[in-house]
């Protein structure tokens, strides 16, 4: 037998890798055929964390405007006036608002029947005046909107252009926000992190180097509360509306002074966007949760692709070693104690320390070990025997070998000794 294989044969902790590789990589290969299954198992645990946990309370800083039936009852159900959103941003900002989210598309034009290029300019001025408002640059999608009109290439000059769309795992699930998107002008940030910028100006400069992002620039959401929807103070539309037609100053003060308004003012579409907790929220909402956790900066971080590999191997290597070193009962079990000892502790890390660790491939592939590494120490071990035995018998002819060269040296002795 060559020598690579005798040292293969005999080095548990030499065949404890080849395993621990051969397993990632298999684990790797057989999910990549099922990547929606593989994302829904993979954060599976992160999931229903998100959902068992103590919830983390709304900050008094965030206010949702909402559009309810009330509000689609006194205003009309389909696309408002743009002329009563820049009538809201303005008094909103002499409550005292720090910042303002808006889910209207400037470079949109509004149908002629709604307000047309007069409430176009009148909104956008708003915009301007204020400058602490923050508007999706892509279109959302609005039902009852004219699918001739155009978009105006005035208003992308407006400040305050942002991105609300939605950055969705394989599964339909989205679990991140990603901060910045590239354009020819340069980076175009998230809607939620514009207005954090706007609240706090230094603290958000480069995120790329001070957040816990992923490779694609995208930050884990920390979302409020058991059910994203309610999870925020809200205010209805129309009753915002009866304070500002009142001029009620000190009621608008105590409602908005200090506070980052998100406006929701158009109709709601179908396309909402599927959080972990099984809710249906719009863009906007989603940029909300965003902008809670920079403001918390309560980070959920998850390692990089390398570190998962890393993990992977460390963990099937060692339930190999531990169960290569024990042909029988007692290395299954001590290998089915390590696959415990890693779940429960990575349950800790996330509950404690909001660190995400790799769960499906980790699990397959040690799976894959604790089945093969138990046949391939019986094969070892029989391997070994058969070695040892090749070894024995060498040996024995050696000795023969040995004492042959003995008796002939004996006998060259005594015929010198006779002469």
């Amino acid at each position: 037998m060559p020598i690579a294989a005798r040292l293969f044969v005999r080095t548990v902790w030499l065949q404890a890798a080849v395993m621990a590789f051969a397993s990632s990589g298999l684990a790797g290969l057989l999910w990549s055929f099922a990547p929606l299954t593989y994302t829904a198992l993979e954060w599976g645990p992160y999931d229903t964390w998100l959902q068992v946990r103590r919830q983390p309370a709304a900050g008094p800083d965030v206010l949702l405007v909402v559009r309810d039936a009330a509000s689609d009852r006194q205003l009309g159900g389909g696309v408002w006036d743009r002329s009563l959103s820049a009538r809201l941003i303005i008094a909103l900002h002499d409550a005292g608002a720090s910042a303002i989210g808006l889910d209207i598309p400037l470079n949109l034009p509004s149908p002629p029947h709604q307000g047309g290029a007069v409430s176009d300019a009148l909104l956008i001025e708003a915009v301007k005046t204020t400058g602490m408002v923050a508007y999706p640059a892509l279109q959302i999608p609005m039902p009852d909107q004219d699918p001739s009109l155009t978009p105006d290439p005035t208003s992308l000059v407006i400040p305050g252009k942002s991105i609300i769309t939605p950055s969705a795992d394989p599964d339909h699930v989205v679990r991140r926000a990603r901060l910045l998107y590239r354009e020819e002008g340069g980076d175009l940030p998230a809607l939620g992190l514009r207005l954090a910028a706007l609240r706090n100006p230094t603290a958000f400069t480069r995120p790329e180097e001070k957040l816990p992002l992923d490779g694609q620039g995208r930050l884990l959401i920390d979302f409020v509360g058991p059910h994203p929807t309610t999870a925020f103070h809200t205010v209805a539309v129309h009753d915002l509306l009866r304070l500002v037609e009142q001029k009620d100053a000190e009621g608008l003060a105590a409602l908005a002074n200090g506070k980052v308004i998100f406006l929701f003012t158009q109709p709601r579409s179908q396309a909402d966007s599927l959080t972990p907790s099984g809710d249906m929220v719009s863009d906007l909402l989603l940029q909300a949760h965003l902008f809670h956790t920079l403001i918390s900066e309560k980070w959920i971080r998850e390692l990089s692709p390398l570190q998962r590999w890393v993990i992977t191997l460390f963990l099937s290597g060692c339930i190999a070693w531990l169960v290569l070193r024990r042909p029988d009962w007692r290395g299954l079990l001590s290998g089915a104690a390590a696959l415990w000892m890693y779940l429960t502790s990575s349950l800790a890390l996330l509950a404690g320390s909001h660190w995400v660790f790799p769960f499906i491939i980790p699990v397959t592939a040690a799976v894959l070990v604790l089945v093969a590494a138990n046949l391939l120490a019986q094969v070892m071990a029989g391997r070994r025997v058969a070695l040892l035995e090749q070894d024995m018998l060498q040996i024995q002819q050696d000795l023969i070998s040995v004492r042959e060269a003995l008796v002939y040296r004996e006998t060259a002795v005594e015929t010198l000794e006779e002469d």
